[in-house]
């Protein structure tokens, strides 16, 4: 792999002048600006950072606290004085007095590493450029280095240093002259002997092709794009991973609008199986007291078969007596029929008040069904939609088996759970003057007529009763009639 190491000519007052030969202003980064790059400063200004992430950075050399340019200043204060002592001028204010060096590996060979391992190798690589900094001249002072791991999620790690340039001129007089000494020569030195000095670490690290090996052609290419090499290279790779950042904020704000929709869509399907399962449980129910509701009704149809079918074997038996009066003495079938006609009087009061139950029966039974459909199709359409059927266009029940059982059963469930058998009272028909209704206490303390026109309190009471019962053995009968259907 290869190892990308930009510099950048930093002063503590960058010249602001053009070059009035070439047009081109001065390529100098103030110490300040590159100190913000370096600490905690930068915070907010790179949205490749991850806050999240800042404590893992690790400071090499000075920290994220000290004060760089004062430190600078106070080197080129003591250089001026010496330089004053010698009868020579201070230095100009835009000298260049700080060069910032990033070393760094490719996201590629980073990305595979351990945190762990991406310090031992951001470590190493900085020993090794303090190495050949010493070598190449031991009076510049390293005085602020630090590893990034915050940029791109941690993938982009890389080291940055602040190297200030404390020389001697040929007198031995104290001087920062970075044209004398950061040149070309500079770089060929640093892209011979760093990969060298990597791979005896361990690293594969590939050799650079320096200036002095290129041909005539590579030189040309490399005047007339300076952007991708030497000194320029830091603005260029800056450039790019500020395209590089604002491509990653819009896939980051792109998977946050994902999310948004899918935790919408999460929600909504937990709604849908809550709205499911409460329309599983009164289907439930509602089976049950159908069953009840058949089962009941087979019960009193037998009962009103077995009162006519007497009727019938009475009025048979009186014809026969009556036939054939010479069987006994007058008086006897005299008192036999006062005998049979008190039975039969007998009787036709219980076919009476089995033609009455029956009657009752027949009308509540009638007001459940004018109102069972109500909740049919709410809870069939629910049902079937959730199974994959699309009835949005069909409003035929009948289709749907499940449907037409669950409709029959809406508002039985509604009378037989909200209505409190202890609100029916026997009242005065207002409508029927000396007449009696039975009628129902609503929650608003009203009540509502239920059937009127009795001639007696007692009659309107025993209708009261009757519909009590029937409420109650419709209800039982109901769950086991429509279990039993639907099993």
């Amino acid at each position: 792999m290869k190892i990308g190491i930009p510099c950048m000519k930093c002063s503590l007052h960058p010249s602001q002048q053009v070059n009035k030969k070439t047009g081109k202003s001065a390529k100098t980064c103030g110490v300040s600006s590159a100190w913000k790059e370096m600490n905690d400063e930068r915070m907010g200004r790179d949205t490749t950072i991850d806050k999240n992430l800042t404590h893992n950075n690790v400071w090499m050399d000075g920290s994220t606290t000290d004060d760089v340019t004062k430190t600078v200043q106070e080197e080129i204060d003591k250089i001026n004085e010496e330089r004053h002592t010698n009868g020579l001028r201070a230095m100009r204010k835009d000298a260049v007095s700080v060069i910032e060096i990033v070393e760094k590996p490719p996201i590629d060979y980073m990305q595979h590493l351990s945190y762990e391992e991406k310090c031992q190798f951001l470590s190493d690589s900085h020993n090794t450029i303090k190495e050949l900094l010493h070598e190449w001249n031991p009076q510049w002072k390293m005085i602020e280095s630090v590893q990034h791991h915050d940029e791109f999620g941690g993938l982009s790690a890389h080291n940055h240093s602040l190297v200030m340039l404390s020389s001697k001129d040929k007198n031995g007089i104290a001087a920062m002259n970075a044209k004398a000494e950061f040149n070309l020569k500079f770089f060929n030195f640093i892209n011979k002997n760093y990969p060298e000095r990597m791979r005896s670490k361990g690293y594969d690290i590939e050799d650079c092709k320096t200036y002095d090996r290129l041909s005539e052609e590579e030189k040309e290419q490399r005047r007339l794009h300076s952007e991708e090499h030497g000194v320029e290279a830091y603005k260029y790779k800056q450039k790019k991973q500020e395209e590089m950042a604002q491509k990653l904020s819009e896939q980051k704000n792109e998977l946050e609008s994902v999310s948004k929709s899918l935790e919408l869509k999460r929600d909504e399907l937990s709604e849908t199986k809550k709205e499911i399962g409460d329309l599983k449980e009164d289907k439930e129910r509602l089976q049950k007291k159908m069953q009840e509701t058949v089962e009941a009704k087979t019960l009193y149809e037998t009962k009103a078969a077995i009162a006519i079918q007497a009727e019938k074997e009475y009025g048979e038996k009186i014809r026969t007596l009556t036939a054939a009066p010479s069987v006994a003495s007058y008086e006897d079938l005299l008192q036999e029929n006062q005998k049979l006609q008190t039975e039969v009087s007998m009787n036709d009061a219980s076919i009476q008040k089995l033609q009455e139950e029956r009657d009752q029966l027949r009308e509540i039974a009638e007001y459940w069904k004018k109102n069972f459909f109500g909740i049919a199709h709410k809870l069939g359409s629910k049902l079937m939609s959730f199974a994959g059927y699309d009835v949005s266009q069909d409003k035929s029940v009948k289709e749907y088996p499940d449907k037409e059982i669950a409709a029959k059963i809406s508002d039985m469930k509604d009378g037989l759970e909200e209505r409190d058998p202890k609100q029916y009272r026997v009242l005065s028909d207002n409508e029927k003057k000396g007449k009696f209704r039975v009628a129902y206490r609503q929650k608003d303390g009203s009540f509502a007529t239920i059937k009127g026109g009795f001639d007696s309190r007692d009659q309107a009471d025993k209708y009261r009763r009757n519909i009590i019962n029937a409420s109650k053995g419709i209800g039982r009968e109901t769950d086991r009639t429509f279990s039993h259907k639907m099993s």
